[in-house]
Formats: structure tokens, sequence, C-alpha cells
């Protein structure tokens, strides 16, 4: 009991410890409101407008979900495609890489004048940003199965088809979570380029 009331308790303490030290920063440093507001300051906008931050969180989390999950489907496909095909990723591969280059804020006034200012752009920049991780993760994953893996499969006769679901895709499993695991938070960086 008293050990699950400390797991409970130090990241309570934590989070009052950082807390403390906001509010003491924002006090010592007599950092501006518009810069920095203080603890209590937010806490007294969230009790005046809570309808409207909350109406404007879950317009933002659903912008980065969808970003995220298309980004995931987008890259599963083209990553899997790379990983199968020498050809697709003599092909590509630079394409991305140079894509991936371009520093993505500089498409955003792009995307607002093809899109306006709705939700599309925003979901399209979370999209941008998330992409090539999810790529690069799915494609290093399946290029890189153990080799004693891949005969085991020859030497049970496997199609290809059954190689990959059974061989190389639950091998690069651990990879492909990785890069989700790079990616989900630049969706929510990617929304913020998007809304500005």
């Amino acid at each position: 009991m008293l050990r699950r009331v400390m797991e409970f308790g130090w990241p309570l303490l934590g989070l009052a410890a950082a807390i403390g030290a906001w509010a003491l920063a924002v006090v010592v440093f007599d950092v501006p409101e518009i810069v920095l507001p203080s603890p209590a300051d937010v806490l007294d906008a969230f009790l005046r407008v809570p309808g409207y931050l909350l109406g404007e969180a879950v317009t933002t989390l659903v912008v980065i979900v969808l970003g995220f999950a298309l980004a995931v489907a987008a890259g599963l496909l083209i990553g899997v495609a790379i990983a199968a095909s020498r050809i697709v990723e003599l092909m590509f591969s630079p394409l991305l890489v140079a894509f991936n280059a371009v520093p993505k804020v500089a498409l955003a006034p792009l995307l607002v004048v093809w899109m306006g200012f709705g939700q599309q752009p925003k979901v399209v920049m979370a999209l941008l940003v998330c992409f090539f991780p999810v790529v690069l993760s799915v494609a290093g994953g399946l290029t890189s199965t153990p080799v004693e893996l891949v005969e085991l499969a020859r030497s049970l006769r496997a199609s290809r088809t059954q190689t990959f679901l059974r061989f190389r895709f639950p091998s690069a499993l651990p990879h492909i979570f990785v890069g989700l695991k790079v990616a989900m938070p630049l969706s929510a960086v990617g929304r913020r380029r998007g809304h500005r």
C-alpha cells in the first residue's frame, strides 16, 4: 500500500515543485504576463472561459490526431513499398530526403493560400511533419529483419506475403513504434506551424 502511495505521491510532488518554481520565477524575474503568465493567471483564465478553452483544445486534438493518422497510413504504405522494391527505393528515397530538408514552416503560407484558413492546412502541416519519421522507421525496420528469420521463412517455403506478415513485419514493429513515438509530438508542432 505504501509503495502504491509513493508511486502516485512522487509525481504529484514533482508537479507541485514545478508549478512552485514557475510561480517563483515569474515573481523573481518580473516576467511580463504576456510572455509567461503565472499559474494563478492561467487558472483564472480557465475559470473565466472554460467552454472556449475546452472547445479549442478539442479542435486542436482533432487536427493533431487526424494529421498523425494520415501520416501513419501514408508512411506505412510508402515505407513498405520502399522496403519491398529496390527500384522504388532508388526512385523515391532521394525525393523523400530532399523534401524532408525543406523547412516545413516555409510551406505554411503556401498551404494557407491553397487551402484557406480552415482546418485543412493545419492537418496537412501535421501530416508533413510526421510523415518522414514514420516512413524512415517503417523502411528501416523492414530492411533490418534478422537473416536467420529470413532463412527460416525460406526453409519453410513461405511466400513473400507470408514472409512479410509472419516474419518481417513483426520483426520491424520495435522500429515502427519508435518512429511513431517520434512522430506523435511532432504532429502538435506541425499543427502549431499550420496555425501560424
